[in-house]
């Protein structure tokens, strides 16, 4: 694509070839007749935007005898403010650099002519917008990342000598930040950008011939993994019914996610980890049965040596130590020897990486750390008000935070997709326990809180189930947990 400056072309159209309307047409004789616009001097202005070349075409008929026209475009339709382009001594066409205009927004241009030394009326007032030439530029509007220091990436343009980026916490901001020229379609910031705000950037192409084109705009939002510090404290665990006997259990302070981990989350690292080495048995998904669902979806369909791989990756990409590590090394392969590498991971308890639940510490979150002990669901008796399960789910996954939370404001510890924790399955002790971390072996590991396919009583806070490892678990996803 030729990058090109808008031109705007004065076509001089006899009138009996053009059926336009007439703007403000007088009686040439006429005391009010200002020097066109009449109805011998038919005229009619329009800026038309070209897909292929990025300009636009100024038309009119003939303004008999006019010696100079004038142009000016605005982003305030009554022209109150500053002019984005003003000029008033051309003849035939003029051209007018983009690089004061953003794709996509409205703007307001008007022209008159000059004839026998006065100014005439001003044209109807017009709008238009103008042609990206920048394409499938990302971060793409409304994007949201884990990662503080995103690409940004756009196709090339042929003919482009360098583009020209900038990125500012607000869109006003851009018109006084500084420009960072690149030579290739890409871009990584230097410095990691703010967490839990929007930001935005821009981008433009300049030729060889130094010709600007108009901005591409975008924003998109840095997000981290949202934790609830959860106080230490001592329960009683269990569910008399479906996992006895009860036995009084005391946890260390920690903090777990608000929510279960999404689906954008999961695939932003993913996709990082497969290009630093790393390796899933299963690739996740956030299938649904309702199709009118898609971002916030929760990831699933992964088993429990996935979960714990994607910690991993989850810890390094975000600049901590790695929580699970074999003999020394970090676990990055959740296939590794079959999977015995995984199975038999150490956690290091007293780091700061990301991390399953321990099957204590995920009860005694989601009875609201102690506020709510004898409560059948996390946060409420009242299953519906803060669960996705097989009575309302419609069978499928629904974009976590739906439903209300529970005493700590934590989401969905009930319902909709089921949560892996660290502990081997084994039977209950009724002997007290202090951060029990479960037992050296077992046939598969926890899984809790039940999902949108399940029936109410899997869904009770204390309700045990478990899978094994090497299982992919169609609704099984994840809930992070840090010290």
């Amino acid at each position: 694509m030729k990058i090109s400056y808008l031109r705007f072309f004065l076509l001089l159209i006899l009138a009996t070839s053009c059926s336009y309307e007439y703007f403000n047409p007088v009686d040439v004789e006429s005391p009010e007749y200002q020097g066109f616009l009449t109805t011998e001097d038919k005229d009619n202005i329009a800026l038309i935007p070209d897909d292929e070349t990025c300009w636009c075409i100024f038309r009119s008929n003939i303004i008999f005898d006019a010696t100079a026209y004038q142009l000016q475009i605005s982003n305030i339709e009554d022209f109150s403010g500053e002019l984005l382009f003003n000029k008033d001594d051309f003849d035939s066409n003029v051209m007018v650099p983009l690089h004061d205009f953003i794709v996509g927004e409205i703007y307001y241009y008007r022209v008159r002519a000059l004839k026998d030394g006065s100014w005439g009326v001003w044209s109807d007032i017009g709008e238009v917008s103008f042609v990206n030439i920048i394409t499938n530029a990302v971060p793409a509007e409304g994007d949201s990342y884990l990662d503080r220091t995103p690409e940004f990436s756009w196709d090339a343009v042929d003919g482009a000598d360098y583009y020209e980026i900038q990125t500012a916490d607000t869109k006003s901001e851009l018109d006084t930040a500084v420009s960072k020229i690149v030579f290739l379609n890409n871009f990584t910031p230097n410095e990691a950008l703010a967490v839990d705000q929007l930001h935005y950037w821009r981008v433009r192409v300049v030729n060889s011939e130094g010709q600007v084109s108009a901005w591409s705009l975008g924003s998109f939002n840095i997000e981290e993994i949202e934790l609830v510090p959860v106080s230490g404290g001592s329960f009683i665990m269990g569910d008399e019914e479906w996992a006895s006997p009860l036995h009084e259990v005391t946890v260390s302070g920690f903090e777990i996610g608000k929510y279960e981990i999404t689906w954008e989350q999961w695939s932003e690292v993913y996709e990082w980890a497969i290009a630093n080495g790393y390796n899933f048995q299963n690739s996740g998904s956030y299938y649904s049965f309702d199709f009118n669902f898609y971002n916030g979806l929760p990831a699933k369909w992964i088993n429990w040596r996935d979960a714990v791989v994607w910690c991993n990756a989850l810890s390094e990409f975000t600049g901590l130590e790695p929580s699970y590590t074999y003999d020394g090394a970090v676990v990055t392969d959740s296939s590794d020897d079959g999977g015995f590498v995984c199975d038999n991971s150490e956690c290091n308890w007293s780091g700061e990486g990301y991390r399953l639940p321990t099957e204590a510490e995920w009860e005694f979150a989601a009875r609201g750390g102690g506020y709510d002990t004898d409560g059948l669901y996390a946060g409420s008796n009242d299953v519906y008000t803060v669960a996705w399960y097989g009575g309302n789910s419609s069978d499928g996954s629904h974009p976590v935070g739906g439903k209300e939370p529970n005493e700590l404001g934590i989401y969905d510890m009930s319902g909709n997709v089921e949560e892996f924790c660290w502990d081997w399955y084994d039977f209950y002790s009724d002997s007290p326990q202090t951060d029990p971390i479960g037992a050296e072996s077992g046939s598969g590991r926890i899984i809790r809180g039940g999902s949108a396919w399940d029936a109410t009583e899997n869904l009770r806070v204390g309700m045990r189930n478990y899978s094994p490892t090497y299982n992919e678990v169609q609704m099984g996803g994840i809930r992070v947990c840090r010290n």
